[in-house]
């Protein structure tokens, strides 16, 4: 990966933790009692908002 292709990406990056763009994608995981994961998706925009 270059560096500016490297830049790009973790101007990206702070701007979703800064809450400016929603993500991708997001999803939700919880370890459940018998040891199993779960995974929800959740919505990027409503995940952007809190």
């Amino acid at each position: 990966m270059k560096k500016t292709e490297m830049k790009d990406v973790l101007r990206e990056v702070r701007s979703v933790e800064r809450g400016e763009t929603a993500p991708a994608w997001v999803r939700e995981v919880t370890r459940l009692p018998d040891g199993t994961l779960r995974r929800v998706a959740i919505d990027p925009e409503t995940y952007r908002r809190k």
